[in-house]
């Protein structure tokens, strides 16, 4: 699993984790920055450790279902939605 004493902003900056930001990306902009659903990513063993950080869990390398909404509850707010202003 990640270092604890690595900041979480970090390790989801590390380049292994870019083919999963370009899915996630797709996602969000198709359901309007809505964090909801799962999304089919392929991990190879950084990105898996990484990941597997994040959600608490460990995680395998290969194909794997990434549920946006457990993420999201698991690393707070995400970046896009703290931002936001209620007009």
């Amino acid at each position: 699993m990640s270092d604890p004493a690595v900041p979480l902003w970090a390790e989801l900056r590390d380049p292994a984790l870019t083919p999963v930001w370009a899915v996630v990306r797709r996602r969000l902009e198709v359901t309007g920055l809505e964090a909801s659903g799962n999304v089919t990513v392929s991990l190879d063993h950084v990105a898996a450790d990484l990941l597997g950080g994040t959600l608490g869990r460990r995680l395998r390398a290969g194909r794997r279902l990434l549920p946006l909404a457990a993420w999201t509850r698991r690393c707070g707010a995400p970046p896009w939605r703290r931002h936001w202003r209620t007009w």
